[in-house]
């Protein structure tokens, strides 16, 4: 006989029983959990604020360091040490804020606020609800930003107005931007403003009589009430209106309207003696001023940071249509006077070009590089550049054509004389130690005059097609109403000249490819070679050039 075993599940008594047990239990150890999740949160955003100052600390004990006015100043010192912009964010939800006054970083815990605290953001609040200064994240997503206290641009080039109105009480702020098509309008009578960086614009509608402070450079100011000084590394290439006053201890290149201003006359001509000149002088032609009939001089040996930022930025689809996608042009067209003076450590090590600068070729964005990337109608001489190392493998979806260690592309009527470059070129095509390519697109020729340069370094393209030489990659003549005339005399190269290219390549010591249209005249002479020359189409002629094309 078979026993028969009764079936049993829980009952409803038991399994409510067990659900109430659970839920005790997650009562419980939830908020435990919660607890020890936000502790540990926390203990990792005050390791990070422990690493950050012992880092800013590190960097303040480095020669020559100066205490930064801004937020940007202390990411540059972090990157130095390894820290990277975006990885600067508070994992426990509290403020991780940069106190200005004493180069340090700290989680707010205890309500903090005021001009001297720093936050990253990628968007500023309402002024009603503004607590800090902002500095401009990596994800920055306005173009047009009001502030009451600090404000700074970060490397945000997109951003198209930037208007500071204080707080109503008296106050000194610091207000830094970054984009060359950026207005800057301040409106606040009872304050003291310092400005850096580069802007397009500043209006000034009301500041104190004890004044804005201009460290950086603006293409156009215009004053309406209180005082501006342009400090010494202040650049002003147009003062439009001056209702209220001006001093000038830098330099203000032309005046349109209003009052003369005090201190330094309005001049021609520019002297760059500092790394922070030459950044200021290059913005203002990135803004759109070209100095032409102008003179810029050096009056002292630079050495460039990494990722330089060339002095008229573009491509060679830019110039040739003379605009770009911001609806100015951007080249510069006076003369540059180096006086025997050096420029070292010339390199695009990340160099992030301006996205509406940059032309498809090939459904590749392409873009030109050098000291100057574009130049029109320009003299160049008396200047020498050492340790250049300019490598277009540093932009894999990106093509670098166009590129020399002086001058990228140029057009119209030039004359460069007196130049020495060293060191290693390397891009896709149009690459030599002097200058990249020279097109006369305008249809009006030109004359071209090199002479007395040395190219030193190293030149090598990669596209097919790719021209690569000491002095002068390719020039091309399209005139319909006057001959270029191309004149290269008594120039040499040491360099290794090489176009990698195994379907299509020309390289050559002085240049490398000419196009003969509309009867243009080009003269190589007195030119000399010590340097290896390797492509498909060679000339070792310091004399001549790797081929006439038709």
């Amino acid at each position: 006989m078979k026993l028969r075993r009764n079936k049993k599940g829980f009952t409803i008594i038991e399994l409510v029983i067990v659900i109430a047990v659970i839920g005790i239990l997650a009562a419980v150890l939830i908020p435990t959990f919660v607890n020890l999740t936000n502790k540990a949160n926390e203990a990792a955003d005050n390791a990070l604020v422990n690493n950050l100052n012992k880092a800013l600390k590190m960097e303040e004990q480095e020669p020559g360091h100066e205490k930064s006015p801004t937020l940007e100043g202390a990411i540059k010192d972090l990157e130095d040490q390894g820290y990277i912009l975006e990885n600067l964010a508070s994992k426990s939800g509290k403020d991780l804020l940069w106190s200005q006054s004493e180069n340090q970083f700290l989680l707010n815990t205890d309500g903090k606020s005021g001009k001297d605290y720093w936050k990253i953001v990628d968007a500023v609040p309402a002024k009603a609800d503004q607590k800090y200064s902002y500095y401009a994240g990596k994800n920055f997503n306005q173009t047009d930003v009001t502030v009451k206290y600090g404000f700074d641009a970060g490397r945000n080039k997109g951003i198209a107005n930037v208007t500071y109105e204080g707080t109503g009480t008296a106050q000194e702020v610091a207000i830094r931007s970054s984009g060359d098509q950026c207005v800057l309008t301040i409106n606040a009578p009872q304050d003291d403003v310092n400005y850096y960086g580069f802007t397009k614009e500043i209006n000034v509608v009301a500041v104190k009589d004890e004044s804005l402070h201009i460290y950086g450079s603006t293409s156009k100011l215009s004053v309406t009430s209180g005082h501006v000084q342009v400090e010494d590394t202040g650049i002003v290439f147009e003062l439009a209106a001056n209702t209220g006053s001006v001093t000038n201890n830098g330099y203000i290149a032309e005046q349109t309207g209003g009052a003369a201003p005090s201190g330094t006359p309005v001049s021609d001509q520019y002297e760059i003696n500092s790394l922070a000149r030459l950044e200021a002088f290059r913005d203002v032609v990135n803004s759109g001023k070209n100095f032409a009939s102008k003179t810029v001089k050096l009056t002292a040996n630079i050495d460039l940071k990494d990722g330089w930022r060339p002095i008229g930025e573009g491509s060679r689809d830019v110039a040739a249509s003379n605009t770009q996608a911001f609806g100015v042009t951007t080249f510069f067209a006076g003369t540059f006077d180096g006086q025997d003076h050096t420029i070292s450590g010339l390199n695009n090590k990340g160099f992030v070009p301006t996205t509406a600068r940059l032309v498809k070729d090939g459904g590749v964005d392409t873009f030109a590089y050098g000291l100057f990337a574009l130049v029109e109608n320009a003299t160049i001489k008396n200047l020498k550049l050492t340790n250049v190392d300019i490598d277009g493998s540093r932009y894999p979806s990106a093509k670098v054509d166009s590129v020399g260690g002086l001058v990228g592309y140029a057009r119209g009527n030039l004359t460069i004389y007196n130049v020495t470059v060293s060191g290693s070129i390397k891009a896709s095509d149009a690459a030599a130690g002097i200058l990249g390519r020279m097109y006369d697109t305008a249809g009006t020729g030109a004359d071209v005059s090199i002479s007395s340069c040395v190219n030193n370094a190293s030149i090598t393209t990669t596209d097919k097609g790719g021209k690569a030489a000491g002095v002068l990659a390719i020039i091309s003549s399209r005139a319909a109403s006057r001959a270029t005339v191309l004149t290269v005399s008594e120039c040499s190269n040491s360099g290794n000249i090489s176009s990698t290219n195994a379907t299509e390549s020309y390289a050559a010591p002085i240049v490398a490819y000419e196009t003969n249209k509309s009867g243009a005249t080009y003269t190589i002479s007195d030119c000399s070679n010590s340097g290896t020359i390797q492509a498909l189409t060679v000339s070792t002629d310091a004399n001549t050039a790797a081929r006439y094309g038709s």
